[in-house]
C-alpha cells in the first residue's frame, strides 16, 4: 500500500530516545522517505550517565533512515511534509545569579569528561531528583571520604514520590556519608560559595548544577502535534506532556509515528494516553531502588533488573 502514496519527506530532529524510536519506526513503513537530523554523531544512553564512563553511554546511531549530523537553529526553515521534533530539553538555571558560571552540569559527554575529573574537595550537588541522587551516590563510592552534599529547595528529595520509598533512598544515601540538605533555596553563586534565601553560606570546592530542565518547549495536542501545527510533532522531554522519562518518550514516539503514518493514509489519529510505568533509581555499588506500581524494593535485585534493562536496550535498540 505504501508504494502506492506519494513519496513524503519525513523529517526527525533529535536521536535521543523519542527520536530515534520514532526514526526506526517510520523507515520500517516508509523506507528511504526517512532523514534523522542530530548535532551529535551518536546516541546518549543517559539511564547510565551516573557511571561517568564513556563507553557505557556513547551508543552509535543505528537508524536505517538517513542521517545528518548537523545543529538545526530554526526547523521551521527545513523542508518536510511531516516533522518530529524530538530536541530534548535544556538547562534551567532560573536566572539564579552566578549558578551557570560556577556549576558543572551533567547532561552530555563533556559533563562526564569534567565530573570524572573531580578527585576530592567539598562537593555540592544541588537538585535532589532522580539525577542528583544516582550521582551523589556514585560520586560517594567513587570518592569515599569526601564530603558530599545533596542539596535540594523543597521539603525532601525525590518530592514526586511516595514517602516510604523517599525514606528508604535517604536512608542508603546517608550510609554513603552523603549530606542531605532540605529546604535550601538558592539565592546566589559566587565562586566557591553557594548563598541561600535562608541566609545561609556553604563553601564549595565542586559544585554540579542537577537542579531543572526547561520542559515542554512545546505544547501539543491529545495527537501530539505541536500547537497550531498539522505536520509537526513534538515528543520526548521537549514535549509539554512528558514527565522526563524515558518509557513515556519511546510511547510519544510510537505515537506520533502511528499518527504520522495514520494521517498518511487518511485514517484517524490516535490519542495518546499518559501511562506511568515505574522508576529506577540507582545508589551506588550494586544497590538501586525501584518503584513499579504499588512494588517499592531497594538493594541488590532492583539493581540486577535494572542492569538487565539497560543491556536488553542496548541488544535491540539497534533492531
Amino acid at each position: 500500500m505504501h508504494n502506492k502514496i506519494a513519496q513524503k519527506k519525513i523529517v526527525i530532529l533529535g536521536a535521543g530516545f523519542a527520536g530515534l524510536r520514532c526514526a526506526k519506526i517510520l523507515e520500517g513503513f516508509y523506507p528511504g522517505q526517512v532523514t534523522l537530523i542530530d548535532k551529535n554523531n551518536h546516541h546518549l544512553y543517559t539511564p547510565e550517565l551516573y557511571e561517568l564512563k564513556e563507553k557505557r553511554v556513547k551508543l552509535p546511531i543505528t537508524a536505517k533512515a538517513e542521517f545528518l549530523q548537523k545543529e538545526v537553529a530554526d526547523w521551521r526553515r527545513l523542508d518536510y511534509d511531516y516533522l518530529v521534533l524530538a530536541v530534548g530539553a535544556q538547562t534551567n538555571y532560573y536566572n539564579i545569579p552566578g549558578l551557570k558560571d560556577n556549576a558543572l552540569t551533567f547532561k552530555n559527554l563533556e559533563d562526564i569528561e569534567r565530573i570524572r575529573k573531580i578527585s576530592a574537595g567539598d562537593i555540592s550537588i544541588i537538585g535532589g531528583g532522580v539525577t542528583g541522587v544516582e550521582l551523589a551516590a556514585q560520586l560517594a563510592i567513587k570518592l569515599e571520604g569526601e564530603r558530599i552534599k545533596l542539596i535540594e529547595g523543597s521539603p525532601c528529595i525525590l518530592s514526586n514520590l511516595e514517602e516510604s520509598f523517599k525514606i528508604k533512598v535517604e536512608r542508603r544515601l546517608k550510609k554513603l556519608g552523603i549530606d542531605i540538605l532540605c529546604d535550601y533555596r538558592l539565592n546566589k553563586v559566587e565562586p566557591g560559595r553557594i548563598f541561600f534565601e535562608n541566609g545561609e553560606i556553604l563553601k564549595f570546592d565542586n559544585l554540579i548544577w542537577t537542579g531543572g530542565v526547561k520542559m515542554g518547549e512545546y505544547k501539543v495536542d491529545k495527537y501530539l502535534r505541536a500547537d497550531g501545527e498539522k505536520n509537526v510533532f513534538a515528543v520526548g522531554d521537549c514535549a509539554s506532556v512528558n514527565p522526563g522519562m524515558i518509557r513515556p518518550a519511546l510511547e510519544q514516539a510510537e505515537i506520533a509515528a502511528m499518527n504520522i503514518k495514520n494521517s498518511i493514509e487518511g485514517k484517524p489519529l490516535v490519542i495518546y494516553q499518559p501511562k506511568f510505568r515505574g522508576i529506577f533509581i540507582p545508589l551506588g555499588g550494586y544497590s538501586a531502588a525501584v518503584k513499579i506500581g504499588k512494588m517499592k524494593m531497594l538493594g541488590f535485585l532492583p539493581w540486577l533488573i535494572k542492569e538487565l534493562v539497560n543491556f536488553l536496550y542496548k541488544k535491540t535498540y539497534g533492531v
